[in-house]
């Protein structure tokens, strides 16, 4: 089963950590992935708020203090909620916690249940799954009914199918939204690193995939 902390590593990495409030992003004030106007109720806002008091905000943040309150918090209202502990593939798991982070776990579910719609050939290899953005047992079933049909090509195919679902999802925000242009740039290019990652991943560990 997929590992939280690994998970977690590779976002905090590319989100960058620390505090920051960009204008024109729709998530606000943002600690270490954790966006205020989207996750208000996350308890660490209290104290950041009382840091703000001193002139040397946001210098003045103690990491190793809200350190604590920032990995329950993303384990039970991010990893938790995409069952990221009953995804079977790691690199499947960075994606979809990846992306949750990124657009929210209700998205990030939605994209994976579309991908795996779009794989089933017309529902021959497993039923349609219902687009509700609620990863269960169904969703699990499917993904390892793909691991069956496809054996080797499974994950590195419904990844690749997943971030389409994604791109298209950012593609949308910024036609909406004009203010949003300014991160689609960064958006996109996280997603081919983090294809690159997995393509590299998959060839490496496999001699031969079958096409």
């Amino acid at each position: 089963m997929a590992s939280f902390e690994i998970a977690e590593g590779i976002t905090g990495a590319s989100e960058g950590g620390g505090y920051s409030d960009v204008k024109g992003d729709r998530g606000g004030e943002t600690y270490s992935s954790i966006a205020r106007n989207k996750n208000p109720h996350w308890p660490g806002w209290k104290l950041i708020d009382d840091y703000k008091h001193s002139a040397l905000f946001p210098h003045n943040i103690n990491a190793e203090l809200l350190r604590p309150l920032v990995v329950d918090f993303l384990r039970s209202d991010f990893w938790n909620r995409i069952k990221g502990d009953y995804i079977k593939e790691q690199q499947l798991a960075n994606i979809v916690y990846d992306v949750a982070v990124n657009m929210g776990t209700s998205a990030s579910a939605k994209n994976l249940q579309r991908a795996l719609n779009s794989m089933n050939v017309m529902e021959k290899d497993w039923p349609d799954l219902k687009v509700d953005g609620a990863i269960g047992r169904k969703t699990l079933g499917a993904i390892d009914d793909l691991v069956r049909v496809r054996e080797l090509r499974a994950y590195p195919t419904l990844i690749l199918a997943f971030y389409a679902q994604a791109i298209v999802s950012w593609l949308r925000q910024t036609q909406t939204k004009e203010s949003q242009e300014k991160f689609m740039n960064g958006w996109l290019w996280r997603g081919v690193m983090n294809v690159y990652k997995v393509a590299i991943f998959y060839f490496k560990k496999a001699d031969n995939i079958r096409l």
